[in-house]
């Protein structure tokens, strides 16, 4: 799988399966609203670090306080739409918080001071991936 093909999947990792369980989203988060700009994905079979130096580009996701979503790729935007926050969801014995950027998509996220981590939720070998809030 190229590089590029395992960052996206980082951002947005598909969750699915029976043993999830729904509650209610909240819409959005102030923790995630702002303008994210990638630093690290790691993860992987190989454990592999990717960055923007590594990588040949930059990133940049904005999650607007009206629930709006732009992700950016050397500065040209690749995608856009909404997305939710789901918080404390139940995925096995794990409780966790979604970032919803479609229906169907989503990633486990935190946010400590003003670094974003997301992470692949049903995927063992699935990427970490870390922002840092811009200014």
């Amino acid at each position: 799988m190229k590089p590029l093909t395992l960052i996206i999947a980082a951002v947005i990792a598909v969750v699915s399966g029976s043993s999830c369980s729904k509650e209610k989203q909240t819409v959005p988060a102030k923790d995630i609203t702002g303008k994210w700009k990638w630093v690290k994905s790691q993860g992987g079979i190989s454990g592999a670090a990717l960055t923007p130096k590594s990588e040949g580009f930059t990133q940049t996701e904005i999650f607007g306080a009206d629930s709006s979503f732009k992700f950016y790729r050397a500065d040209k935007l690749v995608s856009n739409g909404r997305y939710a926050v789901q918080r404390n969801y139940r995925i096995g014995n794990q409780t966790v918080d979604l970032l919803k950027i479609t229906e169907n998509n989503s990633s486990a996220f935190t946010v400590r001071n003003d670094t974003l981590y997301t992470w692949d939720l049903t995927i063992n070998d699935g990427y970490m991936t870390i922002y840092v809030r811009m200014r």
